[in-house]
């Protein structure tokens, strides 16, 4: 089977790093589930004074992280 060899590749030391790395998002939708995201959100209206505050929070920290440079921007899939 195709993905068998693959992961007998993948698991080949032997090989250089950056090859494993592609041979690996290769494998990938063979041998591990697609996460699906699911946003469920509320109208800012809709929000109590302490969920708009939580949510400012998690805001907050998302833009320090990128400040940091320890997260990066969502990049769109076209």
């Amino acid at each position: 089977m195709p993905v068998e060899w693959l992961l007998r590749r993948l698991s080949d030391e032997s090989l250089p790093p950056e090859y494993r790395d592609r041979l690996a998002a290769m494998a990938a939708p063979y041998v591990s589930p697609r996460l699906s995201a699911v946003a469920v959100t509320k109208r800012v209206s809709a929000m109590s004074d302490s969920e708009i505050a939580q949510w400012l929070d998690i805001a907050e920290e998302d833009l320090q992280r990128l400040e940091n440079g320890q997260m990066r921007w969502l990049q769109k899939q076209h």
